[in-house]
C-alpha cells in the first residue's frame, strides 16, 4: 500500500459557509491570492496576522475595509470581478464576516504566522549597504527611494 495521496484528497477544492441568506461555497486562497490582496489592500495583513495590530495598521485597515471586504468575500466565493464584488457588497455585514472567518480558517489553518514566516524565507533579503562591492575606494551610491511604492518584503511581513 502506498503512502502517496492525491492533492485533491488533502486539499479539497471547496468548502461551505452557512450564511443568513443560505449556504455558499468558499474556496481556499493560495499564497498567490493572499499576496495579491496584500498588494491591493496592504492593511488587510492585520486580518491574517496572529499578532495584535498596531495603531497605524488599524488606521490603514479602517481606510481599506470598505473596499477590501467585498473584494475578499467575492474572491473567496469564486466570483472575481466587478459583478462578484457588487454581490458581496450586498451581503449582510455579519455574513461578510462569516465568509472572511471561513476563508481565514481554511486558507491559514495554522494561523498567519506560518504563512508570513514561509513568505519571508522566500523573499530575497535586502543586502547591507556596500555589501558585495569589490572596490572600497568608491562605494556604490544608494538608489533614490521610489515614493509611494510598497516594498514587497514589507507587505509580506506581519
Amino acid at each position: 500500500m502506498s503512502d502517496i495521496v492525491s492533492l485533491l484528497d488533502i486539499a479539497p477544492l471547496e468548502f461551505h459557509a452557512e450564511l443568513s441568506v443560505g449556504k455558499v461555497r468558499v474556496y481556499r486562497l493560495g499564497a498567490g491570492d493572499i499576496a495579491q490582496m496584500f498588494l491591493i489592500f496592504p492593511g488587510i495583513r492585520a486580518i491574517f496576522s496572529d499578532r495584535p495590530a498596531g495603531p497605524g495598521e488599524m488606521v490603514r485597515l479602517a481606510q481599506e475595509l470598505p473596499d477590501a471586504i467585498p473584494y475578499l468575500v467575492s474572491y473567496a466565493c469564486g466570483l472575481r470581478g466587478p459583478d462578484g464584488i457588487a454581490a458581496a457588497r450586498n451581503l449582510p455585514a455579519a455574513d461578510q464576516m462569516i465568509v472572511i472567518e471561513k476563508v481565514k480558517e481554511i486558507s491559514l489553518p495554522e494561523g498567519g504566522r506560518d504563512f508570513f514566516a514561509a513568505a519571508e524565507r522566500l523573499l530575497p533579503q535586502q543586502a547591507e549597504p556596500g555589501a558585495g562591492t569589490k572596490s572600497r575606494k568608491s562605494p556604490a551610491k544608494p538608489a533614490a527611494p521610489v515614493p509611494d511604492v510598497a516594498d514587497m518584503a514589507d507587505l509580506m511581513r506581519p
